[in-house]
Formats: C-alpha cells, sequence, structure tokens
C-alpha cells in the first residue's frame, strides 16, 4: 500500500513525504506508466503556517523478478480547476517519493513544497503528465474541505500513562475517509523493564475511519488495526491500555478524497475493496489523490507537566 507520511507520517516530520512501492496488478502482456501521485495541505494552527506538499512517483509495470522501469523526461504539472494557481513539478530524488521498494525495483519522483496561501482546502486539483513520443495521462482531484481539531487544540500536549483519550475533529466536506496514524517513540526503552522487545521503533499505527462523519478515534487503543497480525502480542495489549511512561508520539488526522481511498491497498489495508480502482486516465494508470492533514504530538510522564496543556481532560472528569 502507499503510506504517506505527515509529520513523520500519513500521510518523515511533515517536511517529507513517502510511499511504498506495491506491486500493481495489469493484464501480464501491458507494460504502462504507473502514477502514484499524493497532495498534502497542512493547514497549521495558525494564519500563514500553512503549506501543501506534492509528491508524484513514476514507474512501469512490475515485472515477475520485482524490478520494473523508471519513467524519465516526464514534465508534471498541477493546477487549479478554478483557476489562479499552477506549478510544474520538478524531478528530485527517488528517495523522496518510495521508502520501500521491490528488489531491484526503481522509479521516478517528481516533488514540491508550497508556502501558505496558495492552494486551499476545498479547491480542485488538476494534474497533466506529459511523456515522450506524444503520450500523456491526466487526472482531477478534489481536495477535501478544511477541518479543525477539536480535542486536542493544541499542537502539542501531556499524556499520563496507561490512559486512552478520544480524538475528536469536525466534518472536512467532500472527505470520503479520514486515515489517522501515529508514530511512537521511546517504546523499547519504557517497555524493556516488562520484557517485551519492541521490533520496529519507532513504531507507526494507523486507524480508518471510513464515514465521513465518523470524526472520532480512541488513541491509542484504536489505532494499529491493520498491524495486528505484525505486532506481537504483549505488545498490543501493553499498547490497548495506554502509553507507557516516557513514550512520545506524533499524530496526523488526515481527510482524504475519493480517488486516494479508491487506490490505497496493502495487506489488510483494503477499505474499499481488494481491487484498486483508477483515477489517472490516459497512457498509463495510477491514481491522484489529495489529504487535508493535521497533525500534534504528545508526550507522557508519571504526573501531568506543568508546561505542556493536557491532550485531554483528567479521565474522572470525561466520565461527568
Amino acid at each position: 500500500m502507499q503510506r504517506w507520511l505527515a509529520g513523520h507520517f500519513l500521510f518523515a516530520a511533515i517536511s517529507a513525504s513517502a510511499c511504498e512501492l506495491t506491486e500493481v496488478t495489469l493484464v501480464e502482456s501491458d507494460d504502462v506508466v504507473i502514477v502514484e501521485a499524493l497532495l498534502q495541505l497542512h493547514p497549521g494552527l495558525t494564519p500563514g503556517n500553512e503549506r501543501a506538499l506534492m509528491r508524484v512517483f513514476l514507474h512501469r509495470t512490475l515485472r515477475p523478478d520485482g524490478s520494473a522501469d523508471a519513467v524519465p523526461g516526464a514534465v508534471v504539472r498541477v493546477e487549479s480547476g478554478r483557476g489562479g494557481w499552477v506549478f510544474d513539478i520538478p524531478e528530485i530524488e527517488a528517495s523522496e517519493c518510495a521508502v520501500v521498494t521491490p528488489e531491484l525495483g526503481t522509479g521516478t519522483c517528481h516533488g514540491l513544497s508550497i508556502g501558505p496561501g496558495v492552494i486551499a482546502p476545498g479547491d480542485i486539483a488538476e494534474l497533466r503528465i506529459d511523456f515522450p513520443a506524444d503520450r500523456s495521462v491526466r487526472a482531477t482531484s478534489s481536495i477535501p474541505g478544511p477541518f479543525d481539531l477539536l480535542r486536542p487544540q493544541v499542537d502539542h500536549c501531556a499524556l499520563p500513562p496507561k490512559q486512552n483519550f478520544e480524538i475528536t475533529w469536525s466534518v472536512a466536506s467532500g472527505a470520503q475517509a479520514y486515515i489517522s496514524e501515529t508514530t511512537i517513540s521511546g517504546l523499547d526503552a519504557a517497555l524493556e523493564p516488562l520484557g517485551i522487545d519492541v521490533e520496529h521503533e519507532p513504531l507507526r499505527l494507523t486507524g480508518l475511519s471510513v464515514s465521513s462523519t465518523d470524526t472520532v478515534v480512541v488513541y491509542p487503543s484504536q489505532l494499529g488495526i491493520f498491524s495486528r497480525t505484525e505486532i506481537e502480542r504483549d505488545l498490543a495489549a501493553e499498547l490497548r491500555e495506554g502509553l507507557p511512561q516516557g513514550a512520545e508520539a506524533e499524530v496526523a488526522i488526515a481527510a482524504v478524497d475519493r480517488n486516494f481511498v479508491n487506490w490505497a491497498r496493502g495487506q489488510s489495508f483494503n477499505p474499499t475493496g481488494l481491487v484498486r480502482v483508477p483515477s489517472v486516465i490516459g497512457d498509463g494508470t495510477g491514481f491522484f489523490g489529495s489529504a487535508v492533514v493535521r497533525v500534534f504530538s504528545l508526550e507522557t510522564g508519571t504526573a501531568p507537566s506543568t508546561e505542556l496543556p493536557p491532550c485531554a481532560p483528567p479521565a474522572r472528569e470525561q466520565l461527568l
């Protein structure tokens, strides 16, 4: 599946985006260009702190041995369907797009970071890619509308150890689903006294709200539903109770469009079925999706920090 990261996320810290290149099943005799493109908007908590991140990963159909050809010479452009902005997306290092590729696999990455006040939630984005020999593809994405984090309402907060809390947000108009993802650090040291080994540090967990109005997720117990077969049982049991003392985490909530949801596939993460639905047309296939992302970080301690606001009211207040 594609794993687009925000912060160190989704969707590496918010300054980078990534995807995993996975096999796309096509007619065996076909050798076509596959486009995996994502436009992320990060509104920020204060005006002028917004930015957009565009990544376009191009590769050809994977061969049986896992190898694939890059796609050199492409001209990539994204523009507003309503007018007002247009950007040529330059080629950059492939590592900026793909964090995992098949053995012998390769691809070509185009990317651009766009400053505040240009692309807004709710806009229409149109992608066009021209290849040599007069070939091209195009796609359109309806960017989800704006939404706010309602709990927490800060970008850094304190969470008592062994405590879950509800992350809540407002509805984003036009969103097909919400993806919640967290990157947790410090688990190995925190759980070593219990004899629990953390194989992957930091640990990344993902959750999904498949309804456009499902705007609540319990953290951290409801994340990791797509990784349960990969996480050691004792570690999973600990995380259901909450984070251990000394852990730190980044959390991202992303409102994603229909194109993203229809294409995202991998292991047990198949939100609309086992078959990918492309949104790119022309001389190739693939998807062009968009996401509006809200990010915050948290840390745990033996007592609430006097320097950090709480992520949520004390547990007894939540029961009232």
